[in-house]
């Protein structure tokens, strides 16, 4: 039998430190959250209305394919009835946090947003912020940059109310025992993953009857939902500033004066600890030299938060007579006490930033999409008399398309899986739902400076398709569901030999694993099973094409003196918006909808169920 041995405190068993940055990032986070906007066939229908703030079919359903999709990764299907009741529970507790938001005043102001969206991680890969890759963000969201922004400032202004509600609420000694106890239980424990090539023989292909039968009995799963189909003209800005020629010297303007994007001088991350005298911050320096403390503990011994003593990113210029010290080091760690007119100080130094230099050849191509794109704002205006004119004239989409140059026609389905990039657009989407056959096409603007004109060409009925129409993707279903049943069958005929040690299988062996650390790639319902399963038991999971099988040997209590004990506790304090203030601010959430007018149209959610649900 072959083993993997992992060792206590390696890649899974995990850091002090990574336990803390777990719970902090994940165990407790409360999430209160849409999930955003789609397509039901209808002008703006709401199902819900919380103290004036709409939740429209479009929101719910959106919200319900994200939860739909989410669980089914997971291995967990529901049935769409409880998918729609927790979107709807989602939905309408947002609302109720809005509302309440509005009514105290509440509010994020257009330099919060911006600031938040320029200092966002994902839109700064070379730390500075990149317009491209936010709207490529976007795109990929399918969701218009105002949309988006409207629902940055409504999350910053919850952001206000929860910290308003918890900013001094404090976990009880009781709950932070019981919680760091509960989290830090380690399990010694094997498991084994059986994969289809483990069966004796490849399962043979079904029959035909018994392909249909299991296809009618699964049939919701391959349903093509209702969706208007909808002809449209499309004028897009990227494509007018393509034929744009634009001028050598606006380009080089551009880049001058964006040049803190493209030129920065090398940095340094940077913290910094200043004492009263000099031998006061030699004498720390000596017992972090030794290992009796360390720079954060030293930081807390002086009373201060982490944010008290961050510098952030720092050049030689903004350090002043401390910027010798700092840049001479080739790696992150401490500087010797440097004096500085704050008094002593020490410095950590956590990263080297290298300058950037970006020359002004690699982004000639964005900067000529950019002026490009201001261009074309002025060429669609004049253009969408134009087509106004032509369509009033009785001129289809299809000739109108024909006619100008920049412009191009085609079909779609705006239905909730409908994937077209039009669908991204709030405006195309909106009148996409709100089209009836006897509307005359008009242009319609989008936020990006792009036009657009459309007409319904009938509705798409929902139906499941033809055996034949879907066989390829229902035979590989039936066969993945097919090899899991064989592997579960496998694993309960092997469970008694793997519980004592001598099934045939690769085990992989983890010592002291603990629910704070987790079993990194694991899916979910391994994990489960390792934390569910009591000491000396064996366990079969059932996973997405294969099955396992878990033994825990061995379950240890947390040890209250541990290091990581103590550090987790910490972080339990320290994460104010999580664990315990979370739950108190769940539960206001919960008392503000039941003091608040709450109205659902339910003939609107059967309709929706009957539509999508079947």
């Amino acid at each position: 039998m072959a083993k993997e041995k992992i060792a206590p405190g390696a890649k899974r068993g995990g850091t002090v430190s990574k336990v803390a940055t777990w719970v902090i990032g994940g165990l407790l986070l409360v999430g209160l959250a849409g999930f955003g906007a789609g397509s039901f066939g209808g002008g703006g229908q709401r199902v819900a209305t919380v103290e004036g703030q709409v939740i429209d079919a479009d929101d719910l359903l959106l919200t319900a394919d994200a939860i739909r999709r989410n669980a089914a990764r997971q291995g967990r299907p529901l049935p769409f009835a409880q998918v729609q009741s927790i979107a709807l529970g989602s939905l309408v507790t947002d609302a109720a946090l809005d509302a309440e938001a509005l009514r105290l005043g509440l509010s994020a102001g257009d330099e919060r947003v911006a600031r938040a969206i320029t200092d966002d991680p994902r839109f700064r890969p070379l730390l500075s912020f990149d317009r491209s890759i936010y709207r490529e963000f976007l795109e990929s969201r399918r969701e218009s940059e105002s949309a988006y922004e409207e629902r940055l400032r409504r999350q910053l202004a919850r952001a206000q109310l929860e910290q308003a509600v918890i900013g001094g609420v404090e976990a009880p000694r009781g709950y932070l025992d019981i919680m760091t106890a509960f989290l830090l239980e380690g399990r010694d424990v094997r498991y084994a993953i059986l994969r289809p090539d483990l069966l004796p023989a490849p399962i043979a292909d079904p029959t035909e009857a018994e392909l249909a039968e299991w296809y009618e009995a699964n049939a919701e799963a391959f349903t093509i939902p209702a969706a208007p189909r909808i002809a449209y003209l499309w004028i897009a800005p990227e494509a007018v500033a393509a034929d744009a020629e634009i001028d050598e010297a606006r380009l080089r303007a551009l880049y001058d004066e964006r040049a803190e994007e493209f030129r920065r001088p090398e940095r340094r991350l940077v913290e910094r600890l200043v004492f009263a005298d000099e031998a006061a911050a030699r004498a720390v320096l000596g017992r972090i030299a030794t290992g009796a403390s360390d720079f954060d503990a030293e930081v807390a011994a002086a009373g201060l938060a982490p944010e008290d003593v961050d510098l952030g990113d720092v050049t030689f210029e903004g350090l002043g007579g401390a910027a010798e010290a700092v840049f001479a080091r080739t790696e992150p760690g401490l500087t010797r006490v440097v004096p500085t007119e704050d008094g002593p100080a020490i410095f950590r130094v956590n990263a080297l930033l290298n300058a950037v230099e970006i020359p002004f050849e690699d982004v000639r191509e964005e900067l000529t999409l950019e002026l490009g794109l201001a261009g074309a704002r002025r060429v669609i205006d004049d253009l969408e008399d134009e087509v106004d004119d032509l369509l009033a004239g009785g001129a289809t989409v299809e000739d109108v398309a024909a006619e100008i140059g920049p412009a191009v026609s085609g079909t779609l389905f705006a239905g909730p899986d409908g994937d077209d990039p039009l669908l991204g657009y709030d405006t195309f989407r909106e009148a996409a739902r709100a089209a009836t056959e006897d509307d005359f096409p008009e242009a319609v603007r989008t936020d990006d400076g792009g036009l657009f004109a459309l007409r319904l060409d009938g509705m798409r009925e929902a139906r499941a398709p033809a055996l034949d129409e879907v066989r390829g993707e229902v035979l590989a279903t039936w066969r993945r569901e097919a090899e899991t049943d064989a592997l579960m069958a496998l694993a309960e005929a092997l469970r008694d030999d793997f519980a004592a040690g001598e099934a045939p299988l690769d085990t992989i062996e983890e010592d002291a694993l603990v629910r704070v650390a987790g079993l990194d790639g694991a899916p979910p319902a391994l994990a489960r099973a390792i934390f569910e399963t009591p000491e000396g038991g064996t366990a079969t999971v059932r996973l997405p094409g294969a099955a396992a099988l878990v033994h825990v040997d061995q379950v240890t209590p947390a040890d209250p003196d541990d290091p990581a004990t103590r550090e987790l506790r910490a972080a339990l304090v320290a994460e104010n918006p999580r664990g315990y203030p979370g739950d108190v601010f769940a539960a206001y959430a919960r008392a503000l909808q039941a003091r608040m007018d709450v109205t659902v149209d339910q003939a609107m959610l059967n309709a929706i169920a009957a539509q999508y649900g079947n």
